[in-house]
């Protein structure tokens, strides 16, 4: 996984959640709205939204939250100002 980021870095910024169950695009909202202004950006082909996850996070990186969810998925996560993009590395993969 790679990680750019510009401005207010998200991918910095400590969260406390968990996810029972949940799928990844319900788990992403979550995310959102634990960590005002954030919006994720993706196309939903990069990776399965529906793949169900259970993890809990205490105190961690906004940037470890979304490598241990995507750690079977080859994405680049890019931080530009409130968004933090979410894109296949290699995007003729898919």
């Amino acid at each position: 996984m790679f990680f750019t980021q510009e401005k207010t870095d998200y991918l910095s910024k400590e969260v406390t959640i968990s996810f029972s169950d949940m799928p990844v695009k319900d788990a992403l909202r979550k995310l959102e709205g634990e960590l005002e202004g954030l919006v994720f950006v993706y196309s939903p082909s990069s990776f399965n939204s529906d793949r169900k996850i259970n993890l809990s996070f205490k105190k961690v990186a906004l940037r470890e939250v979304l490598a241990e969810i995507f750690k079977s998925d080859d994405l680049i996560f890019q931080a530009r100002r409130h968004k933090v993009i979410l894109k296949p590395k290699n995007p003729d993969r898919f």
